[in-house]
């Protein structure tokens, strides 16, 4: 049954999750009482950011609000209406976000005329601004926390209320694909176990450690406190992508599990990774990592550990790439229809174990510097954003480069040699600029600045293109001797 805005405001569901805000703000309202020094906004933000309401309100949220919008997916009714699964997907996710936002504005009108008692107005209390500037607030949740570092309480509660959103928003797209998957009970599972963890870690019933606190995943207040703010959105953006474009996904994932081989290659580098992480902490995380990464700024020895990893996951792609070239073309033929889709099928291949090696390497280094007690904060994460992107255009650069001269040369070893070309001018800044090295993009260091690091990343990625561009001419324009029998 579908409602209006105030069939939505009125409706029973709504009533119940401003109530339960309600209750967590009597708790704070009658912890302030009458004192001159605070004002609405300590009642509130407390209240409304506080890991024990968020979760609490999700859990509600989900029994009440989604799972009954996803009943749309099981009806053939419902799903005739609207005319396809794309369709359907969206509508649940557009019902979802227009619940959630008309029961965060009865939360508002029910709590903000009470809040109102303790004093009306539009900045932090002279109690927040004082334990803000002195950094004495013992509470992750309390106003004087966020007057640190946001000036307006309006922004305060505009941050916390737009991350809990796509949050929510973010699971309700994940549980939507996977009952699309006809895996509705595998989703019902995923979800359930998702808020009883949160649930368990925002009464510290998980440690505080780890390099992403569950609860973190719906609390901004403790995604900030914990410093696990970047790695959190990455983690929502990635399960926001990967159920719109599951289709995709699912593609990318059957390419990666063709071949046996990739995932031998996989186990092999991500055990590496840990044994070199394992060597390299040093006290706090920034320079463990600094160490770890340290590539063409390092000895040789330091060079070689780091560029073997990523030695090993291009030669897996090569050595697909190559073997898909001496494959029976006559099967070839009749499986991709053209040389072009074959040549566009072993692009997304190697691009997709590129993806899958350097994210097997970056993950394993962190969780193994987690475990051993040197967790990330906010400011690390610029650097991990940079030695990820910089390995994963650096991987490309080998495949392609491996790929374009046995194409050129048609012999088994001449992309061996290539490789060791590209690993000599990675150790050799004097012949390249330091930080336009593309063989070794991954250890720019933290003191180039952010423009400086996208332009290096602009020129390989322009490398990439140039090289992809060389192979496809000399295997498709040019009609490669190997290739010569895919007709079009």
């Amino acid at each position: 049954m579908r409602h209006g805005f105030l069939g939505e405001f009125l409706h029973p569901r709504t009533v119940i999750l401003s109530l339960v805000a309600l209750m967590f703000e009597f708790g704070n309202l009658h912890q302030y009482g009458k004192s001159v020094q605070v004002n609405m906004w300590d009642v509130i933000l407390p209240s409304i950011s506080h890991s024990h309401f968020v979760v609490l309100f999700g859990l509600l949220w989900w029994l009440f609000v989604l799972h009954g919008n996803i009943s749309t997916l099981y009806s053939s009714t419902e799903l005739i209406r609207l005319g396809s699964k794309v369709k359907a997907f969206r509508y649940t996710i557009v019902q979802s976000a227009k619940k959630y936002l008309i029961a965060c504005f009865a939360i508002f009108l029910i709590t903000i005329p009470m809040a109102i008692s303790c004093g009306l107005s539009l900045d932090f209390s002279e109690r927040s601004l004082q334990l803000g500037v002195i950094d004495q607030s013992l509470d992750v949740f309390a106003s004087s926390s966020w007057a640190k570092f946001i000036s307006s309480p309006l922004l305060a509660l505009a941050a916390n209320v737009l991350f809990t959103f796509l949050s929510f928003i973010c699971l309700a797209a994940l549980h939507s694909a996977l009952v699309l998957q006809n895996r509705d009970k595998f989703a019902n599972y995923i979800v359930t176990c998702i808020y009883l963890v949160a649930a368990a870690s925002s009464f510290g019933g998980l440690a505080n450690t780890m390099a992403v606190d569950p609860v973190s995943l719906f609390d901004l207040a403790w995604a900030f406190h914990t410093g696990s703010i970047f790695a959190v959105s990455c983690i929502w953006a990635v399960v926001f992508a990967s159920a719109v474009f599951r289709v995709h996904v699912h593609t990318s994932v059957v390419l990666l599990v063709e071949n046996l081989q990739r995932w031998t290659t996989l186990v092999i580098v991500g055990s590496v990774s840990a044994l070199i992480a394992v060597g390299s902490v040093h006290g706090s995380f920034a320079r463990s990592w600094a160490l770890n990464f340290q590539g063409k700024d390092d000895t040789l020895f330091g060079y070689a550990r780091i560029s073997m990893l990523i030695l090993i996951v291009a030669a897996a792609g090569v050595s697909s790439f190559k073997e898909n070239v001496e494959f029976d073309l006559g099967h070839v033929h009749l499986r991709y229809g053209t040389r072009r889709g074959w040549f566009i099928r072993q692009v997304k291949t190697s691009f997709v174990f590129c993806c899958s090696g350097v994210a097997t390497i970056i993950s394993v280094s962190l969780v193994s510097f987690a475990v051993l007690g040197s967790s990330p904060i906010v400011t690390d994460w610029l650097q991990i954003a940079r030695t990820s992107s910089g390995m994963l255009l650096t991987t490309c650069i080998y495949v392609f480069l491996g790929s374009f001269v046995y194409v050129i040369t048609e012999s088994s070893e001449a992309w061996l040699w290539a490789f060791s070309f590209g690993l000599s001018l990675g150790y050799l800044p004097q012949i390249l600029p330091e930080e336009f090295n593309i063989f070794a993009l991954y250890s720019t260091s933290l003191t180039s600045s952010v423009n400086t690091f996208l332009q290096a990343s602009a020129c390989g990625l322009f490398v990439l293109l140039a090289l992809c561009f060389l192979v496809a001419a000399k295997a498709l324009l040019l009609n490669s001797s190997k290739l010569t029998t895919i007709e079009s």
